[in-house]
């Protein structure tokens, strides 16, 4: 997936030692992280990501230099998911580049998983991403809740901040914010116009009566095998 700062692909199994780097301790964003995933050690992560515990995407530069990653997990129904956002390379902060990662998965969920919920979890300790999420979505992001003492970090117990979007707000965005930064729908993979070219070849075909499970069973109800 391509966007104005980054780009959104899978990653590599060579880049997990940066990925772990990122996520585990190894780097000045994994400080700043919230989920539990920052607990593991390398080898849990890659094999969290392989049994498909986890969904990983790689944030590169338009250069095509990896600079962070999105982990992606269910957050209870299926429907539901959890979105962290690490940006390992510190010389991309406060550039927006985070923002746009963040709202680019969001895309991916709503666009592609048929997601229904999409939230966010935050760290009260963690002043720039409570600054990113305010300055840049605030109008769109709902605090569903505070949960209180639940992250422990540097020896004292931390809240954490719950936010959500659903599915039929993000696609209200452009209607409730429409200057809105890198959040909100971007055109679709195929075209709209290739979708109807390929619906009217369709409904040419089906209009000629042709061969389907339905005439075959028909045929067989009447005696007719050929």
């Amino acid at each position: 997936m391509q966007g104005t700062l980054i780009d959104l692909r899978p990653p590599r199994l060579s880049e997990f030692d940066d990925i772990c780097d990122w996520i585990t301790g190894g780097s000045d964003s994994a400080g700043f992280l919230n989920t539990q995933i920052t607990r593991h050690d390398p080898a849990k992560v890659r094999e969290a990501y392989l049994n498909k515990e986890i969904s990983l995407l790689m944030i590169v530069d338009k250069r095509k230099n990896p600079i962070g990653i999105i982990i992606i997990k269910t957050a209870g129904f299926y429907r539901n998911y959890e979105v962290t956002v690490a940006v390992g390379d510190r010389r991309k902060w406060h550039l927006g580049f985070g923002a746009e990662a963040m709202a680019r998965a969001t895309e991916v969920l709503f666009m592609s998983y048929d997601a229904h919920r999409v939230q966010f979890m935050t760290a009260s300790y963690n002043h720039r991403m409570l600054d990113m999420l305010i300055s840049n979505f605030a109008n769109l992001l709902t605090i569903d809740g505070i949960m209180r003492d639940a992250l422990f970090l540097d020896g004292e117990y931390h809240d954490m901040i719950v936010w959500s979007i659903l599915r039929d707000e993000y696609f209200q965005i452009d209607a409730v914010q429409p200057n809105a930064p890198d959040m909100g729908p971007i055109p679709p993979t195929i075209p709209l116009e290739e979708k109807e070219k390929a619906r009217k070849i369709l409904a040419s075909h089906l209009a000629d009566n042709p061969r389907t499970s339905i005439s075959l069973a028909q045929s067989v109800r009447h005696g007719d095998s050929s």
